[in-house]
């Protein structure tokens, strides 16, 4: 099938080419979620995705120049993350850390354990013990949405962590180019945390085969796609509105 598929576009774009048939663009992919409260939407196109998670601000990939944007209409202004802004953060952090650590010299051991615990909790990387974040994949299938997905339970150090249910690309109906795009994003932002201590607070997307549709954490927190849709995407819903300036990324709150 594959085979096929790639004769087909080839003939197709050798006749449009040559004015036989007028340019036909791949529709997009916009994914609704409901999380309770406000809707959770992940607009995809080739190149470019755009997430509105219900704050005050959205984010923007833009594979091209292998960059997130985080967009703030509220002061009209934006951050972009990339691998030298990475970088400078990851700079601070250990610069953070180290101080710490000098400061958690000075205490007595019992004192000083009991700290670098409670540090723990509020400090990536200020942990003793290695983190471990793995997947537990049980088999089976189920559908949200009516779309099928499989049931996935995270794993944080042996503890059941979020529970998950991840679609293929195919079941969500998305080009090949659009999913391209998402694991790029993936891989960018892996990439990106990677040294900071901050890897193994989020999810490993890059163990996922496709894009996870129900999410719930131990706390309580939940979202779960109520619609997709192919309809192609304006291209203002990736535009960083005119007139935003510029913002450097700080550390993480």
């Amino acid at each position: 099938m594959t085979g096929i598929r790639k004769i087909t576009q080839t003939a197709l774009s050798i006749l449009v080419a040559a004015g036989g048939l007028p340019a036909v663009s791949l529709a997009d992919t916009t994914l609704r979620y409901d999380s309770g409260q406000k809707d959770f939407v992940v607009k995809i196109r080739p190149g470019e995705i755009r997430i509105d998670d219900g704050s005050d601000r959205w984010q923007l990939y833009r594979q091209a120049d292998a960059s997130i944007y985080s967009v703030h209409p509220a002061s009209r202004s934006y951050t972009r993350m990339d691998q030298r802004a990475a970088e400078a953060i990851k700079s601070e952090m250990n610069a953070l850390r180290q101080n710490m650590e000098k400061q958690l010299a000075r205490l007595p051991a019992e004192q000083r354990r009991a700290a670098r615990a409670a540090l723990a909790n509020q400090v990536p990387g200020m942990s003793e013990e290695a983190q471990n974040v793995s997947l537990d994949r049980s088999g089976g299938s189920q559908s949200v949405a009516g779309v099928a997905c499989e049931p996935v339970q995270v794993v944080r150090d042996g503890r059941p962590g979020e529970r998950l249910c991840v679609a293929s690309a195919e079941a969500l109906g998305m080009s090949e180019a659009e999913f391209e795009s998402v694991s790029g994003m993936f891989s960018l932002m892996q990439t990106m945390l990677s040294g900071t201590g901050l890897e193994y607070v989020g999810l490993p997307y890059l163990d996922f085969d496709g894009m996870p549709i129900r999410y719930s954490q131990p706390d309580g927190g939940a979202r779960s796609l109520n619609e997709v849709s192919h309809e192609a995407i304006s291209d203002l819903s990736f535009e960083i509105p005119p007139g935003y300036s510029k913002r450097s990324p700080g550390l993480p709150q």
